[in-house]
Protein backbone atom coordinates (compact mmCIF):
# COMPACT_ATOMS: atom_id res chain seq x y z
CA UNK A 1 0.00 0.00 0.00
CA UNK A 2 1.16 3.53 -0.68
CA UNK A 3 1.69 6.14 1.99
CA UNK A 4 -0.72 8.94 2.77
CA UNK A 5 0.16 12.27 1.19
CA UNK A 6 -0.86 15.76 2.23
CA UNK A 7 -3.31 17.25 -0.24
CA UNK A 8 -4.97 20.64 -0.43
CA UNK A 9 -8.21 20.67 1.55
CA UNK A 10 -7.38 17.49 3.43
CA UNK A 11 -7.36 14.37 1.24
CA UNK A 12 -5.86 10.92 1.32
CA UNK A 13 -3.88 9.32 -1.47
CA UNK A 14 -6.00 6.56 -3.02
CA UNK A 15 -3.33 4.40 -4.67
CA UNK A 16 -4.13 1.62 -2.19
CA UNK A 17 -7.92 1.77 -2.75
CA UNK A 18 -8.17 -0.18 -6.03
CA UNK A 19 -11.10 -2.27 -4.80
CA UNK A 20 -14.11 -1.37 -2.68
CA UNK A 21 -13.03 -0.41 0.83
CA UNK A 22 -14.19 -2.40 3.85
CA UNK A 23 -15.80 -0.33 6.59
CA UNK A 24 -16.73 -1.50 10.09
CA UNK A 25 -19.81 0.18 11.55
CA UNK A 26 -19.53 -0.92 15.17
CA UNK A 27 -23.05 0.06 16.25
CA UNK A 28 -26.29 0.89 14.45
CA UNK A 29 -26.55 4.26 12.68
CA UNK A 30 -29.43 5.77 10.73
CA UNK A 31 -30.40 4.03 7.51
CA UNK A 32 -29.79 7.17 5.46
CA UNK A 33 -26.07 7.01 6.22
CA UNK A 34 -25.93 3.23 5.86
CA UNK A 35 -27.38 3.44 2.35
CA UNK A 36 -24.57 5.79 1.30
CA UNK A 37 -21.92 3.52 2.81
CA UNK A 38 -23.33 0.29 1.37
CA UNK A 39 -23.47 1.82 -2.10
CA UNK A 40 -19.76 2.60 -2.03
CA UNK A 41 -18.12 0.09 0.31
CA UNK A 42 -18.33 -3.39 1.78
CA UNK A 43 -19.82 -2.79 5.21
CA UNK A 44 -19.44 -4.96 8.29
CA UNK A 45 -22.51 -4.40 10.46
CA UNK A 46 -22.89 -7.25 12.93
CA UNK A 47 -25.33 -5.89 15.51
CA UNK A 48 -27.95 -8.60 15.59
CA UNK A 49 -27.36 -10.69 18.71
CA UNK A 50 -25.73 -10.42 22.13
CA UNK A 51 -25.24 -7.60 24.60
CA UNK A 52 -23.07 -4.57 23.95
CA UNK A 53 -19.93 -6.27 25.29
CA UNK A 54 -20.38 -9.16 22.84
CA UNK A 55 -21.06 -6.73 20.01
CA UNK A 56 -17.82 -4.89 20.80
CA UNK A 57 -15.91 -8.20 20.94
CA UNK A 58 -17.08 -9.06 17.44
CA UNK A 59 -16.16 -5.59 16.21
CA UNK A 60 -12.61 -5.84 17.55
CA UNK A 61 -12.21 -9.25 15.92
CA UNK A 62 -12.63 -7.79 12.43
CA UNK A 63 -10.43 -4.71 12.88
CA UNK A 64 -7.50 -6.33 11.02
CA UNK A 65 -9.69 -6.54 7.91
CA UNK A 66 -11.02 -2.99 7.60
CA UNK A 67 -9.95 0.26 5.93
CA UNK A 68 -12.20 2.49 8.05
CA UNK A 69 -14.26 2.26 11.19
CA UNK A 70 -17.34 4.18 12.30
CA UNK A 71 -17.86 4.10 16.07
CA UNK A 72 -20.31 5.42 18.60
CA UNK A 73 -19.30 3.90 21.96
CA UNK A 74 -16.68 1.36 20.88
CA UNK A 75 -13.22 2.36 22.14
CA UNK A 76 -10.45 2.72 19.58
CA UNK A 77 -7.09 3.07 21.32
CA UNK A 78 -3.46 2.20 20.73
CA UNK A 79 -4.20 -1.52 21.14
CA UNK A 80 -7.02 -1.55 18.60
CA UNK A 81 -5.01 0.45 16.06
CA UNK A 82 -2.10 -1.92 16.56
CA UNK A 83 -4.12 -4.86 15.24
CA UNK A 84 -5.59 -2.91 12.31
CA UNK A 85 -2.82 -2.56 9.69
CA UNK A 86 -5.27 -1.51 6.95
CA UNK A 87 -7.01 1.17 9.02
CA UNK A 88 -7.07 4.50 7.15
CA UNK A 89 -9.93 6.44 8.76
CA UNK A 90 -11.59 6.51 12.20
CA UNK A 91 -14.96 8.27 12.32
CA UNK A 92 -16.88 9.15 15.47
CA UNK A 93 -20.62 9.10 14.87
CA UNK A 94 -21.21 12.20 16.98
CA UNK A 95 -18.86 14.49 18.87
CA UNK A 96 -17.56 12.93 22.08
CA UNK A 97 -13.98 11.79 21.49
CA UNK A 98 -13.22 10.26 24.89
CA UNK A 99 -13.43 6.74 23.42
CA UNK A 100 -10.84 7.45 20.70
CA UNK A 101 -7.11 7.90 21.32
CA UNK A 102 -6.64 10.82 18.95
CA UNK A 103 -2.96 11.21 19.83
CA UNK A 104 -2.28 7.58 18.90
CA UNK A 105 -4.21 8.03 15.66
CA UNK A 106 -2.17 11.11 14.78
CA UNK A 107 1.10 9.28 15.44
CA UNK A 108 -0.06 6.56 13.05
CA UNK A 109 -1.20 9.13 10.48
CA UNK A 110 -4.83 8.01 10.77
CA UNK A 111 -7.38 10.82 10.32
CA UNK A 112 -10.11 11.05 12.96
CA UNK A 113 -13.48 12.45 11.91
CA UNK A 114 -16.38 13.78 13.97
CA UNK A 115 -19.60 15.77 13.35
CA UNK A 116 -19.58 18.87 15.57
CA UNK A 117 -22.97 20.57 15.74
CA UNK A 118 -24.91 17.87 13.90
CA UNK A 119 -26.84 16.76 17.00
CA UNK A 120 -26.52 20.03 18.93
CA UNK A 121 -30.18 21.01 18.65
CA UNK A 122 -31.32 17.59 19.85
CA UNK A 123 -29.08 17.75 22.92
CA UNK A 124 -30.08 21.35 23.62
CA UNK A 125 -33.79 20.45 23.51
CA UNK A 126 -33.12 17.50 25.80
CA UNK A 127 -31.36 19.71 28.33
CA UNK A 128 -34.23 22.21 28.26
CA UNK A 129 -36.72 19.38 28.68
CA UNK A 130 -34.84 17.97 31.65
CA UNK A 131 -34.75 21.41 33.24
CA UNK A 132 -38.51 21.89 32.99
CA UNK A 133 -39.17 18.31 34.11
CA UNK A 134 -37.02 18.87 37.20
CA UNK A 135 -38.54 22.21 38.06
CA UNK A 136 -42.10 20.84 37.71
CA UNK A 137 -41.49 17.38 39.27
CA UNK A 138 -42.68 15.43 36.23
CA UNK A 139 -41.07 12.17 37.30
CA UNK A 140 -42.50 12.27 40.83
CA UNK A 141 -45.96 13.15 39.57
CA UNK A 142 -45.90 10.35 36.98
CA UNK A 143 -44.72 7.81 39.58
CA UNK A 144 -47.46 8.89 41.98
CA UNK A 145 -50.25 8.48 39.45
CA UNK A 146 -49.02 5.22 37.92
CA UNK A 147 -48.67 3.58 41.33
CA UNK A 148 -51.96 4.93 42.74
CA UNK A 149 -50.19 6.65 45.61
CA UNK A 150 -52.02 9.14 47.81
CA UNK A 151 -50.83 12.70 47.36
CA UNK A 152 -51.68 16.34 47.81
CA UNK A 153 -51.26 18.52 44.75
CA UNK A 154 -49.40 21.01 46.92
CA UNK A 155 -46.67 18.41 47.42
CA UNK A 156 -45.95 18.52 43.68
CA UNK A 157 -45.71 22.28 43.51
CA UNK A 158 -42.92 23.32 41.18
CA UNK A 159 -41.31 26.54 40.02
CA UNK A 160 -41.52 28.49 36.77
CA UNK A 161 -38.30 28.92 34.84
CA UNK A 162 -39.25 32.36 33.51
CA UNK A 163 -37.28 34.97 35.41
CA UNK A 164 -34.91 32.36 36.88
CA UNK A 165 -31.17 32.35 36.29
CA UNK A 166 -29.68 29.60 34.14
CA UNK A 167 -25.94 28.97 34.29
CA UNK A 168 -24.34 27.37 31.24
CA UNK A 169 -20.91 25.82 31.60
CA UNK A 170 -19.51 25.56 28.07
CA UNK A 171 -20.84 27.87 25.37
CA UNK A 172 -20.06 25.73 22.33
CA UNK A 173 -22.52 24.35 19.78
CA UNK A 174 -24.94 22.91 22.35
CA UNK A 175 -24.45 25.51 25.07
CA UNK A 176 -25.10 28.36 22.63
CA UNK A 177 -28.39 26.81 21.52
CA UNK A 178 -29.46 26.27 25.13
CA UNK A 179 -28.65 29.91 25.86
CA UNK A 180 -30.67 31.11 22.88
CA UNK A 181 -33.69 28.93 23.67
CA UNK A 182 -33.66 29.75 27.38
CA UNK A 183 -33.22 33.50 27.04
CA UNK A 184 -35.41 34.22 24.02
CA UNK A 185 -37.92 31.40 24.40
CA UNK A 186 -38.27 30.99 28.16
CA UNK A 187 -37.45 34.49 29.43
CA UNK A 188 -34.59 33.27 31.60
CA UNK A 189 -31.53 35.26 32.63
CA UNK A 190 -28.53 33.39 31.22
CA UNK A 191 -25.04 33.34 32.69
CA UNK A 192 -22.19 31.53 30.96
CA UNK A 193 -18.71 30.36 31.84
CA UNK A 194 -16.37 29.32 29.05
CA UNK A 195 -12.75 30.51 29.04
CA UNK A 196 -12.30 29.38 25.43
CA UNK A 197 -14.90 31.55 23.67
CA UNK A 198 -14.86 35.23 22.88
CA UNK A 199 -17.26 37.59 24.60
CA UNK A 200 -18.47 39.18 21.41
CA UNK A 201 -22.02 40.47 20.97
CA UNK A 202 -24.46 37.63 20.38
CA UNK A 203 -27.97 37.45 18.99
CA UNK A 204 -29.33 36.54 22.42
CA UNK A 205 -28.71 38.03 25.86
CA UNK A 206 -25.98 36.31 27.90
CA UNK A 207 -23.76 37.49 30.75
CA UNK A 208 -20.28 36.03 31.07
CA UNK A 209 -18.75 34.98 34.36
CA UNK A 210 -15.01 35.17 34.96
CA UNK A 211 -14.89 31.96 36.99
CA UNK A 212 -16.87 28.77 37.42
CA UNK A 213 -17.26 29.59 41.10
CA UNK A 214 -18.94 32.91 40.26
CA UNK A 215 -21.47 31.16 38.04
CA UNK A 216 -22.32 28.30 40.39
CA UNK A 217 -23.23 30.59 43.27
CA UNK A 218 -25.55 32.78 41.20
CA UNK A 219 -27.84 30.29 39.44
CA UNK A 220 -31.14 28.51 39.95
CA UNK A 221 -30.22 25.91 37.33
CA UNK A 222 -26.75 24.89 36.10
CA UNK A 223 -26.36 22.90 32.87
CA UNK A 224 -23.08 21.37 31.67
CA UNK A 225 -22.01 21.40 28.02
CA UNK A 226 -18.28 20.71 27.97
CA UNK A 227 -16.16 17.97 26.40
CA UNK A 228 -14.42 15.49 28.68
CA UNK A 229 -10.78 16.55 29.04
CA UNK A 230 -8.20 16.49 31.81
CA UNK A 231 -9.42 19.97 32.74
CA UNK A 232 -13.13 19.08 32.88
CA UNK A 233 -12.93 15.63 34.48
CA UNK A 234 -14.87 15.89 37.78
CA UNK A 235 -15.27 19.60 37.25
CA UNK A 236 -18.34 19.27 39.45
CA UNK A 237 -17.04 17.78 42.70
CA UNK A 238 -17.42 18.08 46.46
CA UNK A 239 -15.96 21.59 46.49
CA UNK A 240 -17.89 23.01 43.55
CA UNK A 241 -21.17 21.37 44.62
CA UNK A 242 -20.93 23.28 47.88
CA UNK A 243 -21.13 26.51 45.89
CA UNK A 244 -24.59 25.70 44.53
CA UNK A 245 -27.65 27.09 46.27
CA UNK A 246 -29.72 24.49 48.18
CA UNK A 247 -32.63 25.24 45.84
CA UNK A 248 -30.55 24.88 42.67
CA UNK A 249 -30.79 22.12 40.06
CA UNK A 250 -27.91 20.50 38.13
CA UNK A 251 -28.19 19.10 34.59
CA UNK A 252 -25.54 17.07 32.76
CA UNK A 253 -25.92 16.09 29.11
CA UNK A 254 -22.20 16.31 28.27
CA UNK A 255 -20.09 13.43 29.61
CA UNK A 256 -20.60 11.45 32.80
CA UNK A 257 -17.10 11.92 34.22
CA UNK A 258 -17.52 15.71 34.21
CA UNK A 259 -19.42 15.13 37.48
CA UNK A 260 -18.04 13.31 40.50
CA UNK A 261 -20.99 10.98 40.94
CA UNK A 262 -20.14 10.01 44.52
CA UNK A 263 -19.99 13.66 45.53
CA UNK A 264 -23.29 14.35 43.76
CA UNK A 265 -25.05 11.42 45.44
CA UNK A 266 -23.85 12.61 48.84
CA UNK A 267 -25.01 16.16 48.15
CA UNK A 268 -28.46 14.94 47.08
CA UNK A 269 -28.88 12.79 50.18
CA UNK A 270 -27.88 15.76 52.32
CA UNK A 271 -30.31 18.01 50.42
CA UNK A 272 -27.54 20.44 49.49
CA UNK A 273 -29.19 20.92 46.10
CA UNK A 274 -32.78 20.54 44.94
CA UNK A 275 -32.17 17.89 42.31
CA UNK A 276 -30.16 16.66 39.35
CA UNK A 277 -30.97 15.44 35.84
CA UNK A 278 -28.37 13.23 34.17
CA UNK A 279 -28.29 11.87 30.64
CA UNK A 280 -24.68 10.64 30.90
CA UNK A 281 -22.77 8.55 33.43
CA UNK A 282 -19.21 7.47 34.13
CA UNK A 283 -20.21 3.86 33.43
CA UNK A 284 -22.72 3.24 30.66
CA UNK A 285 -25.11 1.61 30.74
CA UNK A 286 -25.61 2.51 34.39
CA UNK A 287 -25.45 -0.69 36.47
CA UNK A 288 -28.61 -1.84 38.21
CA UNK A 289 -28.69 -0.56 41.77
CA UNK A 290 -26.05 2.11 41.17
CA UNK A 291 -26.03 4.81 43.89
CA UNK A 292 -26.96 7.45 41.31
CA UNK A 293 -30.11 5.50 40.44
CA UNK A 294 -31.07 5.31 44.13
CA UNK A 295 -30.33 8.95 44.95
CA UNK A 296 -33.30 11.21 45.76
CA UNK A 297 -34.48 14.04 43.51
CA UNK A 298 -32.92 12.65 40.35
CA UNK A 299 -34.20 12.42 36.79
CA UNK A 300 -32.21 10.02 34.62
CA UNK A 301 -32.13 9.23 30.91
CA UNK A 302 -29.83 6.67 29.22
CA UNK A 303 -27.57 8.92 27.09
CA UNK A 304 -30.26 9.73 24.55
CA UNK A 305 -29.89 13.50 24.37
CA UNK A 306 -28.80 13.38 20.75
CA UNK A 307 -31.11 10.53 19.77
CA UNK A 308 -33.71 12.17 17.57
CA UNK A 309 -34.74 11.08 14.09
CA UNK A 310 -33.50 14.32 12.60
CA UNK A 311 -30.16 14.41 14.42
CA UNK A 312 -29.30 10.77 13.73
CA UNK A 313 -30.01 11.25 10.03
CA UNK A 314 -27.79 14.34 9.91
CA UNK A 315 -24.96 12.66 11.79
CA UNK A 316 -25.10 9.44 9.77
CA UNK A 317 -25.09 11.19 6.39
CA UNK A 318 -22.26 13.55 7.34
CA UNK A 319 -20.22 10.68 8.77
CA UNK A 320 -20.75 8.49 5.71
CA UNK A 321 -19.89 11.22 3.24
CA UNK A 322 -16.79 12.24 5.18
CA UNK A 323 -15.44 8.68 5.47
CA UNK A 324 -15.94 8.01 1.78
CA UNK A 325 -14.47 11.38 0.82
CA UNK A 326 -11.20 10.59 2.61
CA UNK A 327 -11.03 7.02 1.32
CA UNK A 328 -11.64 8.24 -2.22
CA UNK A 329 -9.08 11.05 -2.02
CA UNK A 330 -11.67 13.83 -2.14
CA UNK A 331 -11.86 17.00 -0.08
CA UNK A 332 -14.04 17.18 3.01
CA UNK A 333 -16.98 19.56 2.86
CA UNK A 334 -15.73 21.09 6.10
CA UNK A 335 -12.28 20.79 7.64
CA UNK A 336 -13.96 21.31 11.03
CA UNK A 337 -14.98 17.66 10.73
CA UNK A 338 -11.31 16.59 10.80
CA UNK A 339 -10.06 16.33 14.38
CA UNK A 340 -6.36 15.90 13.56
CA UNK A 341 -5.40 17.57 10.26
CA UNK A 342 -1.74 16.90 11.04
CA UNK A 343 -2.48 13.21 10.38
CA UNK A 344 -2.53 13.99 6.66
CA UNK A 345 1.16 14.90 6.57
CA UNK A 346 3.42 12.70 4.46
CA UNK A 347 4.21 9.34 5.98
CA UNK A 348 2.87 5.83 6.06
CA UNK A 349 0.13 4.95 8.56
CA UNK A 350 1.47 1.41 8.56
CA UNK A 351 4.78 2.55 9.99
CA UNK A 352 3.91 5.58 12.08
CA UNK A 353 3.93 4.93 15.81
CA UNK A 354 4.78 1.23 15.40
Amino acid sequence: MSSLTLARGGKLSTDHMKSRPRILISEPIAEAGMEVLRANADCIEDWSDGDIAEMFRRSRAVLPEVDAVVVRLLSIGEEEMGIAPRLRVIAKHGVGLDNIDCDAATRRKIPVLWTPGANANAVAEHAIGLMIALCRHFERGCHTIKNGLPFRRHDLQGIEVAGRTLGIVGLGNVGSLVARKASLGLDMRVLAYDPYVTREQRSYPVEFCDTLEELLGACDVVTLHVPLTDQTRRLINTRTLQLLRPEAYLINTSRGAVVDENALVEALHQQRLAGAALDVFEEEPLPVGHPVARAPATLLSPHVGGMTEEALKRVSLRTARNVLALLEGKELESLEDLVNPESLAQGSPRDAGR
